[in-house]
């Protein structure tokens, strides 16, 4: 069997040779670009306090990032924010929280 055959016969081979290739740069690309920017989700006015955590944890689902704080390191973040944003248990403003490619969480707004 020759080494030409042998290629045409790995799935892997065929698999990469059918992509268009213009089509795996962008892919690459964009890949790399998601690993340098911050992600942001903002907790909108009015969310029962309580229900943050699940916000931002499902933001960073979403993206694929898994959060390095858990839910009462989150609470703990808004609670701690000056002026409070929070009144009888509900936000009284925006609260945009920022994560990196690492799962790294703050209060902010994203770095440009």
């Amino acid at each position: 069997m020759s080494q030409g055959s042998a290629a045409r016969s790995d799935p892997f081979v065929s698999f990469i040779t059918n992509v268009p290739v213009r089509r795996v740069a962008r892919e690459t690309v964009d890949a790399y670009r998601s690993t340098l920017t911050d992600h942001s989700v903002t907790v909108p006015k009015g969310t029962r306090f309580y229900d943050i955590p699940a916000s931002v944890l499902a933001e960073g689902d979403r993206w694929g990032v898994h959060i390095q704080s858990n839910i009462v390191e989150i609470v703990r973040m808004a609670k701690g924010m000056r002026p409070t944003p929070l009144k009888d248990g509900r936000t009284t403003s925006g609260i945009t929280f920022v994560f990196n490619r690492a799962g790294q969480l703050r209060i902010g707004q994203p770095e440009s």
